[in-house]
């Protein structure tokens, strides 16, 4: 599973443009109402220390790039993705443009668990997954609730309902729940089971 081979999203760089950007927009906004979520295809099993699996859906980097290729390329709009790597940080930079000549540019950038040729590895391919979702504003894995989706983990009342109980599923002692809450919190991580397990998964390995 990709996400085993993530620590913690370390940074968003600044996002460069075309000058006009009327056009590539307009496109955007045509697309956007024919793009349908992609399929959750996947599913990640997570071993707990005492025992049962943690489980969650989630959409492939296929599935999401399946779910963009029909309407983007009938409305104009392609997009590019440039890895690089330094160390066990990757950035991924992603290019969104039109025929117009329009474009838009954005990089993401997280951190492997390892420098290993696997881990990066893993990591571009979850960094590409994620980078194309919120540009275009795709879900790419299960929502923690339909009531309370969130881009990141505030510390709502809903969410908190929600991640203890998902807590209590796996395992996990009432006394250490908060600890859990100030992960989220500190690392501004969306809502969702994709998020949790990888913080899961991060205090197996210590």
């Amino acid at each position: 599973m990709e996400a085993n081979q993530i620590e913690n999203p370390i940074a968003h760089g600044p996002t460069s443009r075309s000058e006009k950007m009327g056009e590539l927009f307009g496109a955007l906004a045509k697309a956007q109402t024919t793009i349908v979520a992609p399929m959750f295809d996947k599913e990640a099993k997570i071993p707990m220390k005492k025992g049962g699996m943690f489980k969650f859906r989630y959409a492939s980097l296929n599935a999401v790039q399946g779910a963009l290729k029909g309407p983007l390329s009938e409305n104009g709009i392609c997009y590019l993705q440039f890895p690089t790597s330094k160390a066990a940080v990757v950035s991924i930079e992603t290019l969104v443009g039109h025929s117009s000549g329009e474009w838009i540019s954005r990089v993401f950038s997280l951190t492997a668990a390892s420098s290993d040729v696997k881990d990066i590895g893993g990591c571009i391919t979850y960094g590409k997954r994620y980078a194309l979702a919120a540009i275009f504003n795709l879900t790419p894995d299960e929502d923690a609730d339909s009531s309370q989706v969130s881009q990141a983990y505030t510390g709502s009342e809903d969410q908190k309902r929600w991640l203890n109980d998902k807590l209590k599923e796996i395992g996990v002692q009432k006394d250490d729940m908060a600890e859990f809450h100030k992960k989220l919190l500190a690392q501004k991580l969306p809502a969702s089971d994709a998020s949790l397990m990888a913080i899961v998964e991060e205090g197996r390995k210590k």
